[in-house]
């Protein structure tokens, strides 16, 4: 017990060193888990934005192919329109064409 009367500042500057080596090796490792972790999300932002990019790219081109779609489109309805008006003619004339035929059985009594 006397020597740790004795010594009691030497002792105290002993524990107070290994406390302080004790938390720098903590600080230590919970500095180089973060900078592993910044890593690590440094790397899944960057394979992100990559793919962000590509969709805004093709988004782009899209837009920009928009007008010529929108001309390729009204072509193509007035076509549309065209064909149904022909269409109707031709089923119109085919449903003369069907009571034409479709008379004499009216008088047969079919």
């Amino acid at each position: 017990m006397d020597f740790l009367v004795d010594n009691a500042v030497l002792l105290s500057a002993i524990i107070f060193l290994v406390a302080i080596v004790a938390g720098g090796a903590i600080l230590a490792w919970r500095v180089l888990a973060i900078l592993r972790t910044i890593k690590r999300t440094k790397k899944t932002i960057g394979v992100a934005a990559g793919a962000l990019a590509a969709d805004v790219k093709r988004v782009s081109d899209a837009v920009a192919a928009l007008p010529q779609r929108q001309t390729e489109i009204a072509a193509a309805l007035a076509q549309l329109q065209t064909s149904a008006g022909a269409a109707g003619i031709v089923a119109k004339h085919a449903m003369v064409a069907r009571r034409a035929l479709r008379a004499p059985l009216t008088y047969l009594g079919r």
